[in-house]
C-alpha cells in the first residue's frame, strides 16, 4: 500500500499491511469484463511495526505506547480488477483512519511553540490543541494492489 499523509518530508509513505477482519462485498461477478468491490478492514496487524520502521530516528519520540494502538486501523478500498489481464490481481484506492499519529512537540505544547526535535503520538480523542487543528492528520489515502484468491 501506499499512504498519503503528513509522515515524510513530501507526506508520502509505502508501506505494507496485513489487514484482517475483512468484508468483501463485490460489485460486479468475476466473470465480466473486469471486476470491482469493496474491501473494509478493522484491524492491520503490521501498522505499529512499520509505523516504527519508518519513522525518522533524528527526533526524540514521546507517548510511544499510542504506537501499539494503530493495531486498529479501520480502513475502506474499493478494488478494480480486469480478468483479461491477471485473474489474481486487483488495484485498489481508499483510505484508512489511523488510531494515534505523530505530531511536532511535546506534550501539552501548542503548535505555536512546540519543540521541533520532539514528536508526541496524539490520539484523535485526545483533545490536544493539535488534533483539533488539524484533524486529517489521522486520514490515510491509500493506493494498492492486492493478490485475489
Amino acid at each position: 500500500m501506499s499512504y498519503r499523509n503528513q509522515a515524510g518530508a513530501d507526506g508520502y509513505r509505502t508501506l505494507i499491511s496485513f489487514p484482517a477482519f475483512t468484508w468483501h462485498p463485490r460489485f460486479t461477478s468475476r466473470k465480466g469484463t473486469f471486476y470491482a468491490g469493496l474491501e473494509v478492514s478493522l484491524v492491520d496487524w503490521f501498522a505499529p511495526l512499520t509505523e516504527l520502521a519508518i519513522r525518522q530516528s533524528a527526533p526524540h519520540y514521546n507517548r510511544d505506547e499510542a504506537v501499539a494502538l494503530e493495531l486498529v486501523h479501520p480502513r475502506i478500498d474499493v478494488m478494480f480488477g480486469l480478468p483479461i489481464v491477471s485473474e489474481h490481481l486487483g488495484l485498489s484506492v481508499g483510505g484508512a483512519w489511523r488510531t494515534s499519529a505523530p505530531f511536532v512537540g511535546k506534550p501539552g505544547e501548542t503548535r505555536e511553540n512546540a519543540t521541533t526535535t520532539d514528536v508526541t503520538y496524539l490520539t484523535w480523542w485526545s483533545g490536544d490543541p493539535r488534533v483539533k487543528d488539524n484533524p486529517f492528520a489521522f486520514f490515510e489515502f491509500s493506493l494498492g494492489a492486492h493478490y485475489l484468491f
